[in-house]
Protein backbone atom coordinates (compact mmCIF):
# COMPACT_ATOMS: atom_id res chain seq x y z
CA UNK A 1 0.00 0.00 0.00
CA UNK A 2 1.46 3.35 -1.03
CA UNK A 3 1.99 6.25 1.31
CA UNK A 4 -0.53 8.30 -0.65
CA UNK A 5 -3.39 5.86 -0.05
CA UNK A 6 -2.88 5.37 3.71
CA UNK A 7 -4.44 8.74 4.73
CA UNK A 8 -7.40 8.04 2.48
CA UNK A 9 -7.85 4.58 4.05
CA UNK A 10 -7.70 6.04 7.55
CA UNK A 11 -10.25 8.68 6.59
CA UNK A 12 -12.57 6.06 5.16
CA UNK A 13 -12.33 3.94 8.31
CA UNK A 14 -13.03 6.96 10.48
CA UNK A 15 -16.10 7.82 8.43
CA UNK A 16 -17.30 4.21 8.57
CA UNK A 17 -16.85 4.15 12.33
CA UNK A 18 -18.75 7.42 12.70
CA UNK A 19 -21.52 6.10 10.46
CA UNK A 20 -21.81 2.88 12.52
CA UNK A 21 -21.98 4.87 15.74
CA UNK A 22 -24.79 6.95 14.29
CA UNK A 23 -26.62 3.83 13.11
CA UNK A 24 -26.55 2.06 16.49
CA UNK A 25 -29.41 4.10 18.05
CA UNK A 26 -31.34 3.92 14.78
CA UNK A 27 -31.10 0.12 14.69
CA UNK A 28 -31.95 -0.17 18.38
CA UNK A 29 -35.01 2.03 17.89
CA UNK A 30 -36.08 -0.02 14.86
CA UNK A 31 -35.75 -3.47 16.38
CA UNK A 32 -36.61 -2.69 19.98
CA UNK A 33 -40.11 -3.85 20.88
CA UNK A 34 -41.78 -1.73 23.49
CA UNK A 35 -42.73 -3.89 26.49
CA UNK A 36 -46.45 -4.66 26.58
CA UNK A 37 -48.05 -4.47 30.03
CA UNK A 38 -49.06 -7.86 31.36
CA UNK A 39 -52.78 -8.56 30.84
CA UNK A 40 -55.01 -8.18 33.88
CA UNK A 41 -58.62 -9.01 34.66
CA UNK A 42 -61.15 -6.28 33.99
CA UNK A 43 -62.66 -5.52 37.38
CA UNK A 44 -66.45 -5.90 37.10
CA UNK A 45 -68.73 -2.94 37.76
CA UNK A 46 -72.06 -4.66 38.30
CA UNK A 47 -75.35 -2.89 38.80
CA UNK A 48 -78.73 -4.44 39.50
CA UNK A 49 -82.16 -3.34 38.31
CA UNK A 50 -84.56 -1.91 40.89
CA UNK A 51 -87.82 -2.98 39.21
CA UNK A 52 -89.31 -6.37 40.13
CA UNK A 53 -89.27 -8.32 36.84
CA UNK A 54 -89.69 -12.06 36.21
CA UNK A 55 -90.23 -13.19 32.60
CA UNK A 56 -90.24 -16.86 31.60
CA UNK A 57 -89.91 -18.26 28.07
CA UNK A 58 -88.93 -21.51 26.43
CA UNK A 59 -87.69 -22.53 23.02
CA UNK A 60 -89.96 -25.23 21.64
CA UNK A 61 -88.60 -27.33 18.79
CA UNK A 62 -90.99 -30.22 18.07
CA UNK A 63 -88.71 -31.44 15.28
CA UNK A 64 -85.70 -31.72 17.63
CA UNK A 65 -85.96 -34.65 20.01
CA UNK A 66 -83.26 -33.73 22.53
CA UNK A 67 -81.62 -30.40 23.47
CA UNK A 68 -78.92 -29.52 26.00
CA UNK A 69 -76.06 -27.23 27.12
CA UNK A 70 -77.46 -23.77 26.44
CA UNK A 71 -75.30 -20.66 26.64
CA UNK A 72 -76.54 -17.06 26.88
CA UNK A 73 -74.37 -14.17 25.67
CA UNK A 74 -74.85 -10.39 25.69
CA UNK A 75 -75.06 -8.78 22.25
CA UNK A 76 -75.46 -5.15 21.11
CA UNK A 77 -78.69 -3.15 21.56
CA UNK A 78 -79.65 -4.88 24.80
CA UNK A 79 -80.01 -8.18 22.95
CA UNK A 80 -79.11 -11.64 24.24
CA UNK A 81 -78.21 -14.61 22.11
CA UNK A 82 -79.05 -18.10 23.38
CA UNK A 83 -77.17 -21.02 21.81
CA UNK A 84 -77.48 -24.77 22.48
CA UNK A 85 -77.05 -28.14 20.80
CA UNK A 86 -79.92 -30.38 19.73
CA UNK A 87 -80.64 -33.51 17.73
CA UNK A 88 -82.10 -36.98 18.06
CA UNK A 89 -79.88 -37.55 21.12
CA UNK A 90 -76.66 -36.22 22.66
CA UNK A 91 -73.66 -37.34 20.68
CA UNK A 92 -75.59 -38.23 17.52
CA UNK A 93 -74.27 -37.14 14.15
CA UNK A 94 -77.42 -35.10 13.49
CA UNK A 95 -76.77 -32.75 16.44
CA UNK A 96 -76.59 -29.09 15.44
CA UNK A 97 -75.92 -25.80 17.20
CA UNK A 98 -79.05 -23.63 17.42
CA UNK A 99 -79.50 -19.92 18.09
CA UNK A 100 -82.36 -17.71 19.28
CA UNK A 101 -82.29 -13.95 19.96
CA UNK A 102 -83.99 -12.23 22.88
CA UNK A 103 -84.58 -8.58 23.69
CA UNK A 104 -86.15 -7.33 26.93
CA UNK A 105 -87.22 -10.89 27.65
CA UNK A 106 -89.05 -11.30 24.30
CA UNK A 107 -87.97 -13.54 21.44
CA UNK A 108 -87.04 -11.49 18.37
CA UNK A 109 -85.51 -14.33 16.36
CA UNK A 110 -86.83 -17.91 16.56
CA UNK A 111 -84.49 -20.89 16.98
CA UNK A 112 -82.49 -21.71 13.88
CA UNK A 113 -79.62 -24.07 13.18
CA UNK A 114 -76.32 -22.22 12.68
CA UNK A 115 -73.74 -25.04 12.69
CA UNK A 116 -73.72 -28.78 12.02
CA UNK A 117 -71.03 -31.45 12.09
CA UNK A 118 -70.88 -31.50 8.30
CA UNK A 119 -70.58 -27.71 8.15
CA UNK A 120 -67.70 -27.76 10.65
CA UNK A 121 -66.08 -30.59 8.70
CA UNK A 122 -66.17 -28.50 5.53
CA UNK A 123 -64.81 -25.43 7.33
CA UNK A 124 -62.00 -27.26 9.17
CA UNK A 125 -61.14 -29.76 6.39
CA UNK A 126 -61.30 -32.76 8.71
CA UNK A 127 -63.83 -35.40 9.69
CA UNK A 128 -66.26 -34.35 12.44
CA UNK A 129 -68.35 -37.04 14.09
CA UNK A 130 -70.42 -34.95 16.50
CA UNK A 131 -70.83 -31.53 18.12
CA UNK A 132 -71.11 -30.60 21.78
CA UNK A 133 -71.11 -27.58 24.09
CA UNK A 134 -71.10 -24.08 22.55
CA UNK A 135 -69.39 -21.19 24.38
CA UNK A 136 -69.52 -17.61 23.09
CA UNK A 137 -68.15 -14.13 23.68
CA UNK A 138 -68.89 -10.86 21.87
CA UNK A 139 -65.70 -8.81 21.48
CA UNK A 140 -65.13 -5.72 19.32
CA UNK A 141 -68.14 -6.28 17.02
CA UNK A 142 -67.33 -9.96 16.54
CA UNK A 143 -69.13 -12.92 18.09
CA UNK A 144 -66.69 -15.74 18.82
CA UNK A 145 -67.84 -19.35 19.16
CA UNK A 146 -65.83 -22.13 20.78
CA UNK A 147 -67.52 -25.44 20.06
CA UNK A 148 -66.69 -28.88 21.43
CA UNK A 149 -66.48 -31.56 18.75
CA UNK A 150 -65.34 -35.16 18.33
CA UNK A 151 -63.80 -36.96 15.37
CA UNK A 152 -63.15 -40.37 16.97
CA UNK A 153 -64.43 -41.78 20.26
CA UNK A 154 -66.44 -39.95 22.91
CA UNK A 155 -66.26 -36.71 24.88
CA UNK A 156 -62.99 -37.75 26.53
CA UNK A 157 -61.32 -37.39 23.11
CA UNK A 158 -62.98 -34.09 22.24
CA UNK A 159 -61.31 -30.98 20.91
CA UNK A 160 -62.43 -27.36 20.62
CA UNK A 161 -62.64 -25.26 17.47
CA UNK A 162 -62.92 -21.47 17.31
CA UNK A 163 -65.22 -19.71 14.84
CA UNK A 164 -66.31 -16.10 14.37
CA UNK A 165 -69.45 -14.31 13.20
CA UNK A 166 -70.05 -10.75 12.02
CA UNK A 167 -73.86 -11.09 11.98
CA UNK A 168 -74.65 -12.03 15.61
CA UNK A 169 -74.30 -15.74 15.02
CA UNK A 170 -76.43 -16.31 11.93
CA UNK A 171 -73.31 -17.38 10.04
CA UNK A 172 -69.87 -18.42 11.27
CA UNK A 173 -66.47 -18.46 9.64
CA UNK A 174 -63.69 -20.79 10.73
CA UNK A 175 -60.63 -19.53 12.62
CA UNK A 176 -58.74 -22.49 14.09
CA UNK A 177 -58.61 -25.56 16.29
CA UNK A 178 -57.28 -25.11 19.81
CA UNK A 179 -53.99 -26.97 20.08
CA UNK A 180 -53.26 -27.70 23.72
CA UNK A 181 -50.62 -30.38 23.16
CA UNK A 182 -47.56 -30.55 20.87
CA UNK A 183 -48.21 -34.25 20.24
CA UNK A 184 -51.98 -34.56 19.80
CA UNK A 185 -54.97 -32.33 20.33
CA UNK A 186 -57.47 -34.34 22.31
CA UNK A 187 -59.46 -34.16 25.55
CA UNK A 188 -60.16 -30.43 25.62
CA UNK A 189 -63.69 -29.24 26.39
CA UNK A 190 -65.42 -25.97 27.29
CA UNK A 191 -68.73 -25.07 28.88
CA UNK A 192 -68.43 -21.92 30.98
CA UNK A 193 -68.09 -18.19 30.33
CA UNK A 194 -64.87 -16.57 29.03
CA UNK A 195 -63.49 -13.77 31.18
CA UNK A 196 -62.58 -10.42 29.56
CA UNK A 197 -59.10 -9.06 30.21
CA UNK A 198 -57.24 -5.84 29.48
CA UNK A 199 -55.78 -7.57 26.42
CA UNK A 200 -57.81 -10.48 25.11
CA UNK A 201 -59.64 -12.93 27.34
CA UNK A 202 -59.29 -16.00 29.57
CA UNK A 203 -61.15 -19.12 28.43
CA UNK A 204 -61.93 -21.67 31.17
CA UNK A 205 -61.61 -25.18 29.72
CA UNK A 206 -61.06 -28.67 31.11
CA UNK A 207 -59.58 -32.09 30.36
CA UNK A 208 -61.42 -35.42 30.53
CA UNK A 209 -58.74 -37.90 29.47
CA UNK A 210 -56.34 -39.45 32.03
CA UNK A 211 -56.95 -36.52 34.34
CA UNK A 212 -60.02 -34.34 34.91
CA UNK A 213 -58.81 -30.84 35.70
CA UNK A 214 -59.59 -27.28 34.64
CA UNK A 215 -57.20 -25.42 32.36
CA UNK A 216 -57.12 -21.64 31.95
CA UNK A 217 -56.32 -20.58 28.36
CA UNK A 218 -55.22 -17.01 27.69
CA UNK A 219 -56.06 -15.52 24.27
CA UNK A 220 -54.54 -12.20 23.21
CA UNK A 221 -56.46 -9.46 21.38
CA UNK A 222 -55.87 -11.29 18.07
CA UNK A 223 -57.34 -14.52 19.49
CA UNK A 224 -53.96 -16.24 19.52
CA UNK A 225 -53.27 -18.57 22.45
CA UNK A 226 -50.45 -17.09 24.54
CA UNK A 227 -50.43 -19.34 27.59
CA UNK A 228 -52.35 -21.95 29.54
CA UNK A 229 -52.36 -23.06 33.15
CA UNK A 230 -53.76 -26.33 34.49
CA UNK A 231 -55.42 -26.28 37.92
CA UNK A 232 -54.97 -29.55 39.80
CA UNK A 233 -58.51 -29.50 41.06
CA UNK A 234 -60.02 -32.91 40.16
CA UNK A 235 -63.07 -31.13 38.79
CA UNK A 236 -64.49 -29.97 35.45
CA UNK A 237 -66.48 -27.09 33.93
CA UNK A 238 -64.77 -24.31 35.93
CA UNK A 239 -66.60 -21.01 36.52
CA UNK A 240 -64.27 -17.99 36.90
CA UNK A 241 -65.50 -15.07 39.03
CA UNK A 242 -63.17 -12.06 39.00
CA UNK A 243 -62.21 -10.60 42.41
CA UNK A 244 -59.53 -8.07 41.39
CA UNK A 245 -57.29 -7.28 38.43
CA UNK A 246 -54.97 -10.12 39.52
CA UNK A 247 -57.19 -12.70 41.24
CA UNK A 248 -60.33 -14.69 40.55
CA UNK A 249 -62.39 -17.27 42.37
CA UNK A 250 -62.85 -20.57 40.55
CA UNK A 251 -65.87 -22.78 41.25
CA UNK A 252 -66.11 -26.13 39.51
CA UNK A 253 -68.28 -29.23 39.10
CA UNK A 254 -66.86 -32.06 41.23
CA UNK A 255 -65.92 -35.43 39.82
CA UNK A 256 -66.84 -37.57 42.82
CA UNK A 257 -66.27 -35.38 45.89
CA UNK A 258 -69.98 -34.55 46.22
CA UNK A 259 -69.35 -30.82 46.83
CA UNK A 260 -68.61 -27.86 44.57
CA UNK A 261 -64.85 -27.33 44.30
CA UNK A 262 -63.45 -23.86 44.95
CA UNK A 263 -60.10 -22.12 44.87
CA UNK A 264 -58.37 -18.87 43.93
CA UNK A 265 -56.54 -18.33 40.65
CA UNK A 266 -53.76 -15.71 40.50
CA UNK A 267 -52.47 -14.34 37.21
CA UNK A 268 -48.95 -13.66 38.50
CA UNK A 269 -48.48 -16.96 40.28
CA UNK A 270 -48.67 -20.67 39.58
CA UNK A 271 -49.80 -21.26 43.14
CA UNK A 272 -53.13 -23.01 43.44
CA UNK A 273 -55.02 -24.55 46.30
CA UNK A 274 -58.51 -26.00 45.91
CA UNK A 275 -61.03 -27.01 48.54
CA UNK A 276 -64.57 -28.31 49.01
CA UNK A 277 -67.44 -25.93 49.63
CA UNK A 278 -68.72 -27.97 52.54
CA UNK A 279 -72.19 -26.39 52.51
CA UNK A 280 -72.70 -26.75 48.74
CA UNK A 281 -73.46 -30.33 47.71
CA UNK A 282 -73.56 -30.92 43.98
CA UNK A 283 -75.24 -33.53 41.80
CA UNK A 284 -72.19 -33.73 39.49
CA UNK A 285 -73.73 -30.98 37.41
CA UNK A 286 -72.69 -27.71 35.82
CA UNK A 287 -73.25 -24.40 37.63
CA UNK A 288 -73.28 -20.70 36.77
CA UNK A 289 -72.44 -17.62 38.86
CA UNK A 290 -72.84 -13.86 38.40
CA UNK A 291 -71.36 -11.11 40.55
CA UNK A 292 -73.96 -8.69 41.96
CA UNK A 293 -71.61 -6.49 44.01
CA UNK A 294 -68.17 -6.45 45.61
CA UNK A 295 -69.25 -9.21 48.01
CA UNK A 296 -72.52 -10.67 46.68
CA UNK A 297 -72.65 -13.57 44.20
CA UNK A 298 -75.66 -15.40 42.74
CA UNK A 299 -75.38 -19.06 41.74
CA UNK A 300 -77.67 -21.32 39.69
CA UNK A 301 -76.98 -24.97 40.52
CA UNK A 302 -78.20 -28.51 41.24
CA UNK A 303 -77.69 -29.71 44.82
CA UNK A 304 -77.24 -33.43 45.48
CA UNK A 305 -78.52 -36.07 45.02
CA UNK A 306 -79.76 -35.48 41.43
CA UNK A 307 -80.76 -32.86 38.88
CA UNK A 308 -84.46 -32.79 39.76
CA UNK A 309 -83.94 -29.56 41.74
CA UNK A 310 -82.54 -26.36 40.21
CA UNK A 311 -81.84 -23.56 42.68
CA UNK A 312 -80.63 -19.99 43.01
CA UNK A 313 -78.31 -19.43 45.97
CA UNK A 314 -76.78 -16.20 47.27
CA UNK A 315 -73.38 -15.55 48.83
CA UNK A 316 -72.70 -12.34 50.75
CA UNK A 317 -69.05 -13.12 51.50
CA UNK A 318 -67.61 -13.56 47.99
CA UNK A 319 -68.42 -17.25 47.75
CA UNK A 320 -67.31 -18.58 51.12
CA UNK A 321 -70.85 -19.44 52.27
CA UNK A 322 -74.18 -19.68 50.45
CA UNK A 323 -77.89 -19.49 51.22
CA UNK A 324 -80.72 -20.82 49.07
CA UNK A 325 -83.01 -18.02 47.90
CA UNK A 326 -85.26 -19.47 45.16
CA UNK A 327 -86.34 -22.76 43.61
CA UNK A 328 -86.32 -22.52 39.81
CA UNK A 329 -87.49 -26.06 39.06
CA UNK A 330 -88.37 -29.07 41.21
CA UNK A 331 -89.97 -32.25 39.87
CA UNK A 332 -89.02 -35.70 41.12
CA UNK A 333 -87.58 -37.92 38.44
CA UNK A 334 -86.96 -35.08 35.96
CA UNK A 335 -83.76 -33.25 35.07
CA UNK A 336 -83.18 -29.49 35.00
CA UNK A 337 -79.55 -28.77 34.43
CA UNK A 338 -76.65 -26.91 32.82
CA UNK A 339 -77.65 -23.35 33.73
CA UNK A 340 -76.06 -20.41 31.93
CA UNK A 341 -76.48 -17.04 33.61
CA UNK A 342 -75.31 -13.46 33.03
CA UNK A 343 -76.04 -9.88 34.02
CA UNK A 344 -76.86 -7.36 31.29
CA UNK A 345 -75.97 -3.67 31.19
CA UNK A 346 -79.34 -2.73 32.64
CA UNK A 347 -78.84 -4.90 35.71
CA UNK A 348 -81.20 -7.74 34.72
CA UNK A 349 -80.21 -11.39 35.10
CA UNK A 350 -80.66 -13.77 32.17
CA UNK A 351 -80.80 -17.50 32.86
CA UNK A 352 -81.12 -20.38 30.41
CA UNK A 353 -81.08 -24.09 31.24
CA UNK A 354 -81.96 -27.56 29.98
CA UNK A 355 -85.55 -28.52 30.81
CA UNK A 356 -86.03 -32.31 30.78
CA UNK A 357 -83.85 -32.47 27.64
CA UNK A 358 -87.03 -31.51 25.73
CA UNK A 359 -86.53 -27.76 25.47
CA UNK A 360 -84.39 -24.86 26.68
CA UNK A 361 -85.99 -22.63 29.32
CA UNK A 362 -85.15 -18.94 29.56
CA UNK A 363 -85.81 -16.47 32.38
CA UNK A 364 -85.13 -12.73 32.53
CA UNK A 365 -85.41 -11.40 36.04
CA UNK A 366 -84.29 -8.72 38.45
CA UNK A 367 -82.76 -9.24 41.86
CA UNK A 368 -85.69 -7.21 43.25
CA UNK A 369 -88.04 -10.03 42.17
CA UNK A 370 -86.30 -12.50 44.49
CA UNK A 371 -87.60 -10.78 47.64
CA UNK A 372 -84.26 -10.93 49.42
CA UNK A 373 -85.24 -8.56 52.25
CA UNK A 374 -85.04 -11.45 54.71
CA UNK A 375 -81.62 -12.45 53.42
CA UNK A 376 -79.78 -9.22 52.75
CA UNK A 377 -78.96 -6.91 55.67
Amino acid sequence: MSANTQPLMRLSLQRLSAFMLLMVPVLVAYFWVKPVPAPVFLTPTAQVANDAVWQESRFDQPEVRSVHASFVVNLPDNTQGVFWFGGSREGHRDVQIYRALMQDGQMISAPQAVLSASMLADLSSRYIKKLGNPVLSFVNDTLYLWVVNVSVGGWATARVDLLASEDLGANFGYLKSLRMSPFFNQSTLVKTRPVPMSQGLLLPAYFEMNRMDPVMIYFDADMAIRSSHTLLMDAIQPVVVVDSDQTANVFARPNDQGFIQNGQFQLDSAAWQGANLADMSNASSDLSIVRLSATNLLMAHNPAPDRSLLLLSLSQDNGATWQRVKVIEQTSGERFSYPSMLLDEGGFVHLSYTNKRKFISYIRFSIASLNLAAVLP
